[in-house]
């Protein structure tokens, strides 16, 4: 159950989306007037960095683009790690009009089908196969894994429909083409032949219609746009039984498992109404408070998706840095523009470096380790974060004062902890009384040495203001990421000032 502790621990303020309270400048500084602190759930204002483990900033690196040629042209409209029970996991993608299989993490791709049409394609696994479904009705397909095998049609009876998933031994197709809410099942060792005879619709409105589906604590939960509905086994003929728990439902490919902060785990989603939530199949929280109103200091905000974009968002869980991304389409663009990006850990937002064309994403394992791989509109396949190159960086800190924003201060010294490994030439700028101009203060060169677990860098800073706010930025030129730990600012206060 999600206990909903006060608003200021629901809703911290030291993340991307930064509002001009007095209570939200105050938040995370230190308690010693004279000292200021980066706190652990600051998020950066970049695209360009990504937020560590315990609250530190890194660089982050280019991609990988792998060896996509026979995609190439054809958009990467689905994606899905698929392992047939046999040795080898095959990585599959459904670009284009045609369905394809790589078992190198996307150096080399086969054709397994060629019968869909253009655009988002679903996949899941049933028992031993893998199961094909589209946003455009096609033909549902199964395959099972065997090298140089193409896609089946999964039976002649079997509704054309957008979505597949199995529960308690029965294979499930949802959204059919002629009833939008209905639920069609059959038991799953029977699907290749079955008759699909047995189903239900669910109660909405009559616009209304199911968009994703997951499996969370031995229930089955179906999202459509207005509800979520909560399936249950209860046996006969056989039956399930389904009720309404939630009035808000998930866009499509966005709805997964975390493991959320103190939460534990609990299901996210973006809604249709352009808020982010999770839900623990009883209780549900929005996170997405500070990323909804556009603040124009950052690129993307959720209220700046056209009603009509919403349904080209996708999503996926990056296991490996616990890291929850939804690529976004931002207006005028109806492609996917920006990934905004939500650390499991500690909850804060922070857009994601790579942010533009891409179509898909999915968690990938091979020899025992995985990888986050993505998909764009020119069906090219991404390692992300593979250190292959490195990208510019920059970052915004929060605005910095004393007891207020009108209280004049004289900035004194800023002092600077990196993390020991790390390495390269850094430019400090600052920026003053609420302006956006950053002046260039100082350059930081940062050297690796083994003597000491901290790297730390002293800016003189004698200047007279209100507000305070630094930048951090890199060219770059070295292959090694740098880490901010903390930073203390030390300052005077001489009184209240005009504002």
């Amino acid at each position: 159950m999600i206990r909903r502790p006060p608003r200021s621990t629901l809703f911290p303020y030291t993340t991307l989306f930064r509002s001009q309270s007095n209570k939200e400048f105050r938040d995370g500084l230190n308690t010693n007037p004279n000292i200021f602190r980066l706190t652990q759930g600051q998020s950066p204002n970049s695209m360009n960095v990504k937020y560590g483990y315990g609250g530190t900033l890194e660089k982050i690196y280019d991609t990988k683009t792998m060896n996509s040629i026979a995609m190439q042209g054809t958009g990467g409209w689905g994606a899905f790690d698929f392992g047939s029970g046999v040795s080898t996991r095959n990585l599959i993608v459904g670009a284009g009009t045609g369905v394809y299989s790589s078992t190198d993490l996307g150096e080399t791709f086969a054709v397994i089908s060629t019968s869909r049409t253009a655009g988002r394609q679903y996949f899941t696994r049933v028992k031993a196969y893998l199961i094909s479904t589209t946003e455009n009705y096609d033909t549902p397909l199964y395959w099972t894994g065997s090298t140089g095998t193409y896609m089946l049609t999964l039976s002649t009876s079997a509704t054309a429909c957008k979505h597949a998933i199995e529960f308690q031994g029965f294979i499930f197709l949802m959204n059919s083409q002629a009833d939008k809410r209905q639920v069609i099942y059959q038991d799953f060792n029977s699907m290749i032949n079955g008759s699909y005879e047995n189903s239900f619709s669910l109660p909405s409105a009559k616009d209304d219609e199911i968009t994703d589906k997951i499996v969370y604590r031995r229930k089955l939960y179906v999202t459509t746009q207005k509800k979520i509905f909560k399936l249950a086994f209860v046996g006969g003929n056989p039956d399930f039984e389904y009720k309404t728990v939630k009035d808000f439902g998930a866009v499509p490919g966005t709805l997964k498992i975390v493991n959320y902060k103190d939460k534990g785990e609990v299901m996210i989603m973006l809604c249709w109404d352009k808020r982010v939530r999770i839900f623990d199949g009883s209780e549900d929280l929005t996170i997405s408070d500070n990323i909804e109103k556009n603040n124009n200091i950052c690129e993307f905000a959720l209220n700046k998706i056209e009603d009509s974009q919403l349904k080209n968002s996708f999503a996926e869980v990056d296991t490996n840095e616990n890291f929850y991304k939804i690529g976004l389409a931002i207006t005028p663009s109806s492609k996917i523009t920006h990934i905004a990006c939500l650390n499991l850990r500690t909850g804060a937002w922070f857009p994601y470096r790579y942010g533009k064309d891409f179509l898909s994403m999915t968690m990938a394992d091979s020899a025992n380790r995985s990888y986050l791989m993505g998909f764009d509109y020119q069906g090219y396949c991404h390692m992300m974060d593979t250190g292959n190159g490195t990208v510019n960086e920059w970052y915004d800190s929060l605005f910095l004062f004393n007891k207020a924003p009108n209280v004049v201060s004289k900035q004194r010294k800023m002092y600077l902890f990196f993390d020991e490994t790390s390495s390269g030439t850094l430019n400090y700028q600052e920026a003053i009384n609420f302006s956006r101009t950053f002046k260039t203060r100082d350059t930081i060169k940062l050297v690796t040495t083994d003597s000491v677990n901290q790297i730390k860098k002293t800016i003189d800073i004698p200047v007279t203001c209100n507000v305070y706010q630094y930048r951090i930025t890199s060219n770059s030129n070295t292959a090694n990421p740098w880490k901010l730990n903390r930073v203390d600012l030390s300052s005077t206060d001489f009184g209240v000032g005009e504002g």
